[in-house]
């Protein structure tokens, strides 16, 4: 398994930033941190093959903002609708 977290303070940064990523044992790992904390998982197999391209504490690359942006709007709308 390949996983990614993203981080994305407007205040602060003018794009996401990758906090983990990994693969494997690691990934596994990610995720299950993830879901612990009630963090919302979206499976992307060729998204998270890309970003794991980009280093921790990057932001992400201008070419993938608008995939990015497509995973972070359903998150917002995902958190809306449980309010």
């Amino acid at each position: 398994m390949k996983a990614v977290a993203l981080m994305f303070l407007p205040d602060k940064n003018s794009a996401p930033v990758v906090v983990a990523s990994g693969a494997g044992f690691l990934g596994n790992k990610i995720e299950e941190i993830a879901k612990a904390n009630q963090v919302p998982i979206v499976k992307d197999e060729f998204l998270a093959s890309t970003l794991l391209q980009v280093p921790i504490g990057q932001e992400i690359p201008e070419p993938l903002y608008k995939a990015v942006a497509v995973v972070f709007a359903f998150l917002y709308k995902l958190e809306n609708e449980l309010k």
